[in-house]
Order: structure tokens, then sequence, then C-alpha cells
């Protein structure tokens, strides 16, 4: 049964992404990186001469795509936003109309953006980031969301996909800055 389906009402093809999903889901990151790294240099998000310096890195990016993916060949769409220049991070329509709704999304913005530089300086800890953020909402009686979507947008371009806390750690603390930057001009 595979979302409450027989897997006999699946077409062939649904049964093999489906297989191949469970597949992909089990693999080590060591593994998944492997397989994807071909995707990723025909893309043109990495060349062939850089897999092995930023092999660690890949590794981790990797698995904020392993559950959302069925083939290899889709996991360069998944982490095309790692790949992008700060400045122009694609914004999803959905991405922005959810961002823009928030009236005082470029005051909070801005805020966070000032308490996470501060935060940051030392480096980037995904886990660090999570809690404090989660503290810094409630200080500020937010709701997640009020912060959240513009946040995601700013950094991804996208309505949902992997934790934040984990993009941030790949980006690194100048990129992710960078990325609020021109969000808080592009959201303005």
């Amino acid at each position: 049964v595979i979302d409450g389906m027989q897997i006999g009402d699946l077409s062939d093809f649904e049964k093999f992404l489906w297989m191949s999903g469970e597949y992909i889901h089990k693999e080590s990151l060591e593994e998944l990186s492997a397989h994807c790294a071909p995707f990723l240099v025909a893309a043109g998000l990495l060349k062939e001469e850089e897999l092995e310096e930023r092999e660690e890195w890949l590794q981790k990016a990797v698995a904020l795509g392993q559950e959302r993916v069925r083939r290899y060949s889709e996991m360069p769409d998944v982490l095309a936003f790692l790949f992008a220049e700060d400045d122009a991070v694609a914004y999803d329509p959905k991405a922005e109309a959810n961002s823009r709704k928030h009236e005082a999304r470029i005051e909070e913005l801005t805020l966070y953006r000032d308490h996470l530089s501060a935060l940051v300086a030392q480096g980037v800890d995904a886990a660090l980031l999570r809690d404090d953020a989660k503290a810094w909402i409630a200080e500020r009686c937010l709701k997640f969301p009020q912060l959240f979507q513009p946040l995601r947008c700013a950094l991804t371009g996208q309505p949902g996909g992997p934790d934040l806390f984990d993009v941030m750690e790949l980006l690194g603390a100048e990129s992710t800055l960078r990325r609020i930057d021109a969000g808080l001009s592009r959201l303005a």
C-alpha cells in the first residue's frame, strides 16, 4: 500500500518512481551524492573538479533533497537555490505572495537580520540558529510565518522546502546575510 493505494492500482512507471524514491531515501549520503553529482555537473551547478573539494558540503546539500526526490535527475532542481547568486535567487510567485501578506515583513526581517548578523559572526550552526530563532520569535510575540515566510523567500525563493537553518548552515554567514539584504530590497 502506497499513500492509501494498493500497489496494483499504480502504473508501472508510478511503481518504478515509488521504488526509486524508496531506494534513494535509504541511501547513505556518500552514495547519494556520488549518484547525484553527474546530474549536478550536467546542470552546470558544479564543475567536475569541484566535486572532491566540496564533497562534505555536497553530502549535506543532498541530504536536504533526499526525501524530496524519486530520481537522481531531480536533485539539480531541488538544490538549484543553493547555487544561485545571492542577489538573484528566483522567487516563486507563491513564496513572494506569502511574504508580502505580512505587513511588517521588512521591519521584522531587518531586525532579525541585525540579530542574526551578530549571532553568525562566529559561524553558522543550524541547531543553535533554530533554538535562537524560536526564542527571538517568542520574545517579539510573533507567529512563525511572520518571520519564516519572508526569510524563506529571501534565502531559497521557495514557499516550502528544507529546514531554513540547515539551508543557512550550507549557505554560510556571508551568503545568508547577502540573501536577506537582497530580500529586504526585493520584498519592500
